[in-house]
């Protein structure tokens, strides 16, 4: 009889006595109860009634046991059961894909029909008995039939302990043994239940190329002659075939692992065509990389001269690099920075040298990998550096799936960069780094709606640089741009937060205070005007002053439009140049009817 699949059906057929017979006993059980029932013998009628629930109770629980299936236990055996999700990656060596049970099948598939065949072929052409193929489970403490051709029928599936029978010879440190004659009492073959019927008996261990425990082919005949070379020759050669069935089947499942990988990568990169702004890169960046892992720190930084800055940080103790700027001379991120290098060798734990700079990885941390941020042929921007719990998490595949990802980082943060750049110079102005006149008009549109939608004051204030042609004249307009970025930068350190300090056009300025009438908005124009007034510009050895005048109103006491304040305020400051410049002078009634 040929036995081509090995492997115990879940239910076994113990176990499917035992469901039958719990069965018919619940039926009988509750047949009789309520046969009792009818008849009045509540007692015992109650007492078969609790039988027939548990024997219910057996049935169920047999009927929903989520039963192994054999195959996933060959499949872990062979190194072919695809990673299980879990802890800070989904897998140890790769991650885990969502159809990789399904990408695994085949391999399996593949693999189990070879054996089979194989094993029947062997069986057929060298006239043996039996021929089966143990192999040891994933844990390495017992032997399992993966396979077996035999004409007995008194096979015992197992499993069976390491060094079981014939097997204890090879777990000596021998590849093969023969034996012929063997004694009638001889019982070393683990897979029958009865002894005899065994003349000689062979047994190879699978070559394994990996290191990994292999399996062991055994064969039997009923015949007592030796095993001429010619058959040991095939037996050896049978063995070298399983083991490249089983390296194939790897190879396949490796395969479709890193082309489902590559897929996932793809999405990841995906991510980093939306949005053109620095913070969704940013987002995007972290998106892609926990395509390929899923890190406890992630830490992005940018480069800045000789320092690079923390751009962000996620994870385990975070909050220690929020934010912080280091030097390129510091810890093993700035050398990865200086040398255009992955680091550390291996992308293992770098012990207690510093990381960030002078601060060591986290103690909880077991796995480090740092990747420079730069375009093909270009200095790095920046680098990504991602850690794990997990010692030895970024394998080879890992690596090379983060460096892709950190290279299309590199070019999105630099068309975000580009893009802010262009953004500020379309809403600053280039000389003085305050907002522009357009960025002016809208702002002062949206405070004034504002202001009437709460009932609240704005102050509207403009102010321009007393006697500006003359320093111009003077000093030359390279003095000149040098006034208007200390009056500018003068201006902006005296309004608050939620206030607007503006370049209006030329030398003229305009400030838009929030929450602020006509009294509130003079004394914050009186503090810049002292301010500027203070001011000492060096113009070659020569100390150069300056002054300001400034004109006020008010939403919605002098007007509700913005050009209706607009002219209000200039009549103001018109005011203020009449009166002797250097001052600050708000709009009235008076003003208007002069």
């Amino acid at each position: 009889m040929a036995n081509g699949s090995p492997y115990i059906s879940a239910p076994s057929v113990r176990n499917r006595l035992l469901l039958a017979t719990a069965v018919f006993i619940a039926l009988f059980a509750l047949s009789a109860a309520a046969y009792l029932v009818a008849r009045r013998g509540f007692g015992l009628a109650t007492g078969l009634l609790l039988t027939g629930l548990v024997a219910l109770s057996i049935w169920t629980a047999f009927f929903l046991y989520d039963w192994p299936n054999p195959e996933d236990g060959l499949a872990e055996d062979l190194g072919l059961k695809p990673p299980t999700p879990g802890g800070i990656d989904a897998s140890a060596a790769l991650p885990a894909l969502e159809n990789a049970g399904v990408m695994a099948r085949p391999a399996l598939e593949a693999v189990g029909t070879s054996f089979r065949l194989q094993l029947d072929l062997l069986r057929a052409s060298l006239g043996l008995t039996g021929v089966a193929l143990l192999w040891p489970d994933a844990a390495g403490k017992t032997l399992r039939l993966r396979a077996l051709s035999t004409h007995r029928n008194d096979t015992r599936p197992g499993p069976y302990a390491i060094g079981s029978g014939i097997t204890g010879t090879l777990e000596k440190g021998r590849d093969e043994v023969t034996m012929a004659p063997v004694g009638r009492g001889f019982h070393g073959l683990p897979y029958y239940r009865h002894r005899g019927k065994t003349g000689s008996l062979y047994a190879i261990r699978i070559p394994s190329a990996d290191g990994i425990r292999s399996g062991i082919l055994c064969a039997d005949r009923e015949t007592t002659a030796p095993w001429n070379d010619a058959e040991l020759e095939t037996l050896r050669l049978a063995a070298q075939r399983l083991a490249f069935d089983v390296t194939i089947g790897r190879r396949f499942l490796a395969m479709h692992r890193e082309h489902g990988l590559f897929q996932k990568v793809s999405v990841g990169l995906r991510e980093l065509t939306v949005g053109l702004g620095l913070d969704s890169t940013v987002e995007a960046a972290i998106k892609a990389v926990r395509t390929v892992v899923i890190p406890d720190l992630c830490v992005l930084m940018l480069t800045e001269g000789e320092n690079y800055r923390v751009l962000h940080s996620e994870g385990l103790q975070a909050d220690r690099f929020a934010d912080c700027t280091f030097s390129l001379d510091e810890g093993l991120v700035g050398q990865a920075l200086r040398y255009g290098c992955m680091l550390p060798e291996g992308a293992g734990h770098p012990g207690p040298s510093p990381i960030f700079g002078p601060h060591p990885l986290p103690a909880e941390l077991r796995s480090l990998l740092i990747l420079p941020l730069r375009k093909k042929g270009t200095e790095p921007i920046g680098a990504l550096a991602v850690a794990s719990r997990k010692a030895e998490i970024f394998t080879r595949l890992h690596r090379e799936q983060l460096e892709l990802i950190a290279t299309q980082v590199a070019v999105k943060i630099d068309l975000a960069l580009a893009h802010e750049r262009i953004s500020r110079m379309a809403t600053t102005d280039g000389l003085t780094g305050l907002p522009n006149h357009r960025t002016f008009q809208q702002a002062f549109k949206t405070m004034i709606q504002r202001a009437r939608r709460q009932q609240t004051p704005l102050t509207l204030v403009l102010c321009d640089v007393d006697h500006f042609k003359g320093v111009n004249d003077t000093y030359g307009h390279p003095f000149g741009d040098v006034v208007l970025k200390a009056v500018a930068q003068v201006l902006a350190q005296n309004v608050r937060d939620i206030d607007l300090a503006a370049r209006y056009g030329g030398e003229e300025f305009a400030l838009l205070i929030e929450g602020s009438n006509g009294k509130a908005g003079a004394r914050i124009a009186e503090r810049a005007r002292k301010a500027v007034e203070a001011l000492s510009l060096d113009f070659e050895g020569t100390s150069v002053s300056v002054s300001m005048s400034f004109g006020l109103a008010v939403f919605a006491e002098h007007g509700e439009e913005i050009p209706a304040l607009i002219q209000r305020a200039d009549e103001a400051l018109y005011q203020a140049k009449r009166q002797g410049r250097n001052r600050v002078v708000t709009w009235s009634e008076k003003l208007g009817e002069g």
